[in-house]
């Protein structure tokens, strides 16, 4: 009697056929001889929620469960197969299957949350020991050898709906470029995203932005916004003009002479103000300070992720085997959290993840399964005596 796994449950969001079609139109599976991307994928998942450290866990942890391969589609894999795939299968099915979940998620936040809050920011994956080094050290900058996450999450529940793999000298700024911009929604962001162009592209798009300007800034100031009587911790609330309309490099800010909001908030003894500008003047200061706090939220999405998936230490030290990893990290991620929202718990993700861990490859609610088919079967019995009154004796009575 077939039992659906925790495992298969948790992988329902994930779309089979979009993969496949990714896999074909990348060739990912070209040179593959039987053990596939599909089956990859599924390794590497099954391997982050079972927090397993090496290729011989992994292949132990897996074939441990093969009774159940034929309904999950997984084969039985060697530590050798494993290693080759990983070296040498594209990584772009893998970012699509990401972007998938994160478009789900998306329709989701834009269906139940009003107002949409953003943050943005990058976190680094160093890998400075000597394997990674043959293809680390080209792409290296002056702090980092290795690869960073570049992540958008939304604020309220802390999913990712924007996630790029790239390399250590790729400004956050650059990459932050590539993210499709919602009218109506909030972004917030700290000083490595300063580029008064993009601010500009924000603005345009008819979304907001808060952020901490720069110290070297060039401004003036123009007027004043609001009474600040009651307001705490806000020491000037103001409208200025970006005055360097030539910033760096003879590139054009085409923001300058432009109203913004400069919000500055005091903060604890011995440390300087906080100076947020934004282009949101409807807000008030004290909403303006409370967004950007809320910007530490990306921080703890990053100190979760790599305490409880594998993106510290890695099975494999080429760079397609490291992005694989990272990729299917964040897969992982999002089918825990889908799960989590689906099931409206009073759970912290933490546990849920907890609870799917350690109930991974068992059937989900085996003994309601089994009441049921016992039942079925006892009702069909039923009836088959009933047609036949005659049969043993028996009267159907």
């Amino acid at each position: 009697m077939f039992r659906m796994t925790h495992f298969q449950d948790l992988l329902k969001p994930l779309s089979s056929s979009n993969f496949d079609k990714q896999v074909s139109v990348s060739g990912a599976d070209k040179y593959s001889k039987g053990f596939r991307s599909k089956h990859l994928l599924l390794t590497l998942i099954a391997g982050q929620l079972q927090g397993t450290k090496s290729f011989r866990e992994l292949e132990t942890t897996i074939n441990s469960h093969e009774s159940s391969f034929y309904h999950l589609g997984l084969k039985k894999v060697h530590r050798s197969t494993l290693s080759d795939a990983m070296k040498k299968r594209s990584d772009i099915p893998f970012k699509e299957a990401c972007e998938q979940l994160m478009r789900m998620v998306h329709r989701s936040l834009r269906k139940d949350c009003k107002e949409l809050l953003y943050l943005i920011d990058s976190t680094n994956i160093p890998l400075h020991s000597a394997p990674y080094l043959s293809w680390t050290e080209a792409r290296k900058n002056t702090r980092l050898k290795g690869l960073k996450m570049h992540v958008q999450i939304e604020a309220e529940q802390s999913v990712p709906t924007y996630i790029n793999v790239d390399h250590a000298n790729v400004n956050d700024i650059t990459d932050a470029q590539n993210i499709t911009i919602e009218e109506g929604a909030t972004y917030t962001f700290d000083k490595g995203y300063t580029s008064y162009n993009w601010w500009k592209h924000i603005n345009d798009k008819k979304a907001f932005f808060v952020t901490r300007l720069k110290k070297n800034a060039a401004y003036q100031v123009k007027s004043e916004v609001t009474c600040l009587e009651n307001a705490e911790n806000i020491i000037s609330d103001q409208v200025i003009h970006l005055t360097n309309k030539k910033p760096r490099g003879g590139c054009i800010n085409h923001y300058a002479n432009q109203n913004l909001r400069l919000v500055t908030v005091m903060r604890e003894a011995g440390k300087k103000p906080l100076l947020l500008v934004t282009n949101d003047f409807k807000r008030s200061a004290e909403s303006i300070a409370g967004i950007y706090k809320k910007r530490w939220g990306i921080e703890l999405f990053f100190k979760w992720v790599k305490q409880n998936l594998k993106i510290k230490k890695f099975l494999g030290t080429s760079e397609n085997a490291v992005r694989l990893q990272l990729y299917s990290a964040m897969i992982a991620y999002l089918l825990v959290a889908i799960a989590h929202y689906k099931k409206q718990t009073t759970k912290t993700l933490k546990e849920t993840f907890m609870t799917i861990k350690s109930l991974l490859f068992l059937p989900v609610d085996p003994a309601g399964q089994y009441q049921r088919e016992r039942y079925r079967r006892k009702r069909e019995y039923e009836a088959f005596l009933a047609k036949q009154p005659c049969l043993f004796g028996y009267s159907g009575q």
